[in-house]
């Protein structure tokens, strides 16, 4: 009978619903998101869902923080007008719960409308949640969408709704201007969108390993200038680094650049929103850049257990984010080297800075790796714990790791190794993994028990090893050649500086 029932519920629905509107069944919700300009600037959300039976309502959420950007926002506070209505227009009563939280009591199994307006949010630390200009809307999913607590795993199908003649970009697959699909509500709330009137909007695309990597300025581009140098220096980072990992595992990508938009940049699954300067050097754009994109595989796809799927109410502790983040950073460097956008020297007097940097911090005696990230929402900035970044000393972590597997396989390996395994391992579908196994994945890659060695950079408070790290393939302290370096240390060290395999 409830078979029927729900056949009979898509039936109608199917007739009645705008074309945008696709049949809402027990395995989709559908969003519809129209931009309302004006002096009542806001985005109208409505979604679309049939309610199971027997169970008397139906919970709503709005999420506590966004993925990448790890401190609590409070997006609820810019939720308004929050109605629901059964298909046949008969209101449902709607209680807020609690400041993230909507219950929506129904009677019997039916088709759910639910709508709701936000306005206009302040920027996270990284990007923009909900921002509009006279000709342009960027938004970040945490910010926009509500879901249905304990069925985030649902297919979801999204239209935007923009002015005529505007144009909407998102990372989502589409079928049309303005319409999208997504596999499930994370993969929603990953995919920013931006809708924006065509002369608005720079664009430069390149193709690469078969997927077309679209390049987006907006944002303040009167201020813009020549991009051509920097979708050249993009493209041969997107080159580089997926020759890295050896595997291309999205269909589609999307460099958001928010030309003097503030903030910093933002990775996502399939895209990335990254502030842009005019005039920024290529050194910086390509570090920049090349950090976010290369995101798509550590953090989105390589991850630790608790990034994905994803709490959106209670912050994630995991003591791994110096991976995500700082590993992340070691191979914007390597990328900006092997892409030819750097010199060997310059590629070295980075990491002496970086050295230089963390020396001069106290924090580095008193705070491991491991702690900064767990306890980041405590510090409330997204970048560590008690002084220490985890993007510093995650990448200095990252150089330590990457010379000694060099040496103790005598060249046969590197961290790019460690990399493919955990991918192989620990990218969807499989779970992703704890710190436990990151630690033995990287002993595995060695071939020897490499324990003690990795508790010493990740998990303890103190100095790094970095007179015997940089030992090994023959400089000092002050990354200079030793006098007395062995053709092997010299041969790691060149295989180091230009090692493309």
């Amino acid at each position: 009978m409830i078979r029927s029932l729900a056949c009979l519920l898509l039936q109608i629905c199917c007739l009645i619903l705008p074309n945008h509107v696709l049949a809402t069944s027990p395995n989709s919700i559908h969003y519809n998101v129209e931009i309302v300009q004006g002096s009542s600037e806001r985005l109208k959300v409505e979604m679309q869902f049939l309610a199971k039976p027997d169970e008397g309502q139906v919970q709503l959420q709005i999420p506590e923080w966004a993925p990448g950007d790890y401190h609590l926002q409070d997006f609820a506070k810019y939720i308004r007008n929050v109605q629901a209505n059964t298909q046949s227009g008969e209101a449902l009563p709607v209680v807020q719960a609690d400041n993230n939280t909507w219950t929506v009591h129904i009677n019997h199994q039916e088709i759910v409308h639910l709508g709701y307006d936000v306005l206009s949010e302040p920027a996270g630390i990284f990007s923009p949640n909900v921002r509009f200009r006279t000709n342009q809307v960027f938004w970040n999913g945490p910010a926009v969408y509500l879901y249905i607590v304990n069925e985030k795993n649902i297919n979801v199908s999204l239209h935007i709704a923009a002015p005529a003649g505007w144009i909407v970009a998102s990372p989502l697959a589409t079928r049309s201007n303005g319409d999208f699909y997504a596999n499930n509500y994370d993969d929603l709330a990953d995919s920013p969108a931006l809708a924006a009137q065509r002369d608005a909007i720079v664009e430069q695309d390149f193709t690469a390993f078969g997927v077309v990597h679209r390049v987006l300025f907006f944002g303040h581009i009167q201020n813009l200038g020549n991009i051509a140098p920097y979708v050249r220096a993009l493209n041969k980072i997107v080159v580089v680094e997926n020759q890295i990992m050896g595997v291309t595992p999205y269909p589609r990508y999307i460099f958001f650049f928010d030309v003097e938009g503030g903030g910093g940049g933002l990775e996502h699954h399939d895209s990335a929103r990254l502030v842009f300067w005019p005039g920024m050097s290529i050194k910086s754009f390509g570090a920049f850049a090349g950090h976010e994109f290369f995101h798509l595989w550590n953090v989105k796809r390589i991850r630790p257990l608790l990034l994905g799927p994803f709490d959106y109410i209670h912050p994630p502790h995991t003591r791994s984010l110096w991976f995500a983040e700082g590993i992340t950073d070691y191979y914007a460097w390597r990328a900006l080297l092997l892409a030819r956008l750097i010199s060997p020297e310059e590629y070295i007097a980075h990491w002496k800075e970086q050295v230089q940097a963390l020396q001069s911090d106290p924090a580095r005696l008193r705070v491991s790796a491991e702690e900064a990230s767990y306890r980041v929402w405590d510090g409330g900035n997204s970048e560590g714990y008690g002084g220490l970044s985890y993007y510093l000393k995650g990448s200095l972590i990252g150089l330590c790791l990457d010379l000694t597997l060099r040496y103790e396989t005598n060249g046969r390996r590197s961290l790019d190794d460690l990399m493919r395994l955990l991918y192989k391992k620990y990218s969807p579908p499989h779970p992703g993994y704890t710190a436990d196994e990151l630690r033995a994945a990287y002993s595995e890659v060695a071939g020897v028990d490499m324990d003690n060695f990795y508790d010493q950079t990740a998990r303890l408070p103190g100095e790094l090893p970095f007179a015997k790290c940089l030992s090994y393939v023959g400089l000092d302290l002050d990354f200079k050649p030793l006098e007395d370096s062995t053709r092997i240390q010299r041969t790691l060290l060149s295989e180091w500086l230009d090692n493309q395999n």
